[in-house]
């Protein structure tokens, strides 16, 4: 555990100063300053550091190919090498996590949209898709030799898309706009967001006939990726069961979209009177310190108390006197089948397919009946946690389920066919 807080502390400070020195070579000092200090107290960023969870190294990965994205936009030839370069890291955070998929329409833009014959347009995307696809494809060969899907098999969303969408929409106005602050103060934020993004686009419009200027690419970059973001996330959401579109998902978006605003703060000083622009910069400030203050403080002690398998919550005799009920050779289900798996030596449990609603009920039945014609089956259940709602209730129509042992972690179960089932 203390080499992860490490790890993630690390990458969390190089994260914000490489964000603050690469803005710092193309905006005013004190904008690129304070585009890092917001992401430094920004607390919706803060939260995915606190867990080794694939997001921190995701940022940091991404926030580089952005980067070198901006070098090839603003490079009048750029070399063949800074293209394989994007592309591998476009793959690295591909792997690392599933939504680095839309990073590559991003390069899409960025390799298009320069001024080049087309013939050089042809290769430069060439070049970027097989450096892509020489890092992604290998593992997703190795994924379908071995599991049978070549990215993993998801579970259907019932959330219709209207409610994904708000949902979506509330997590990025928590950004700035935080849940636990008062109404008038929402209010206030909201509006003065409003003004800053508003002036931000205006100045952005405004500048677009020098895209050469290299604050304009950042702006253009940065956004493109956060609108791409955002659009593949939900379009993901909508025909797969993931956590919710807001916090941690979105979390990656957030150090591009402050990048974006600080180039386009930059961008409406140059258009702006002395006084006005003083003006925008406190507006901005004021965003930034409501943001701060309002905040919900958070305390994540997860030596004690968090997720990881060897940790009290997981590690405790009521888990391992579950688990060692189960005989050997027998199949397995469970809503937290890694716990199962990683306490019993390494067996393979299966995971119900009900997953937020109970329709799906009827899959488990067939599975279960199935599992029941090659030898004794076995349900875990643990108390409180995993994302599966199972109802014993409508299984026992079908199954009769022997409790073998309760603890104060869960409930383990033999499953039966009925006698009027055969």
């Amino acid at each position: 555990m203390t080499v992860a807080r490490w790890f993630n502390a690390v990458l969390f400070g190089t994260s914000v100063f490489g964000v603050g020195l690469f803005l710092a070579a193309r905006i005013r000092f004190w904008l690129a300053v304070g585009v890092a200090a917001a992401l430094a107290l920004s607390a919706p960023l803060l939260t995915v550091y606190a867990w080794l969870w694939s997001e921190p190294v995701y940022i940091a990965v991404s926030l580089v190919y952005l980067a070198v994205l901006v070098r090839i936009a603003g490079a009048a030839r750029a070399g063949r090498t800074a293209i394989v370069v994007a592309g591998v890291l476009a793959g690295a955070a591909t792997l690392t996590r599933y939504s680095g998929i839309s990073l590559l329409p991003v390069a899409a833009v960025v390799l298009v949209g320069r001024s080049l014959p087309w013939r050089k347009k042809v290769g430069d995307v060439t070049v970027f898709g097989i450096s892509f696809a020489c890092v992604v494809l290998p593992w997703f060969v190795r994924n379908a030799v071995i599991t049978g899907h070549p990215v993993g098999g998801r579970f259907s969303n019932e959330q219709s898309p209207v409610q994904i969408l708000l949902e979506a929409v509330k997590g990025v106005i928590a950004w700035v706009v935080p849940d636990s602050a008062p109404w008038l103060v929402q209010g206030l934020l909201g509006v003065l967001t409003a003004g800053v993004i508003v002036v931000v686009v205006w100045a952005f419009v405004c500048s677009w006939s020098t895209p050469s200027d290299r604050r304009v690419i950042v702006l253009a970059v940065a956004a493109i990726y956060v609108l791409s973001a955002f659009t593949t996330l939900y379009l993901i959401k909508v025909q797969i069961t993931l956590d919710p579109l807001r916090g941690r998902l979105l979390a990656p978006l957030l150090p591009p979209a402050l990048a974006a605003v600080g180039a386009g703060l930059d961008l409406a000083m140059d258009r702006l009177r002395r006084s006005a622009g003083i003006t925008l910069a406190c507006v901005a400030g004021l965003v930034f310190a409501g943001n701060v203050l309002f905040s919900p403080p958070g305390k994540v002690n997860a030596a004690d108390y968090g997720h990881g398998l060897n940790t009290p919550k997981f590690a405790n005799a009521e888990t391992r006197e579950l688990i060692a009920v189960l005989p050997a050779g027998s199949t397995v289900f469970s809503n937290l089948p890694d716990r199962v798996s990683y306490f019993s030596g390494g067996r393979p449990v299966a995971e119900p397919s009900l997953h937020h609603h109970a329709s799906e009920i009827p899959d488990d039945i067939v599975r279960l009946s199935d599992a029941l014609g090659n030898g004794p089956v076995y349900l875990v259940w643990f108390d409180g946690n995993g994302d599966h709602h199972i109802f014993f209730a409508a299984l026992d129509h079908n199954f009769h389920l022997n409790e073998e042992r309760r603890t104060n972690a869960g409930v383990v179960f033999s499953v039966a066919k009925l006698n009027n089932m055969g």
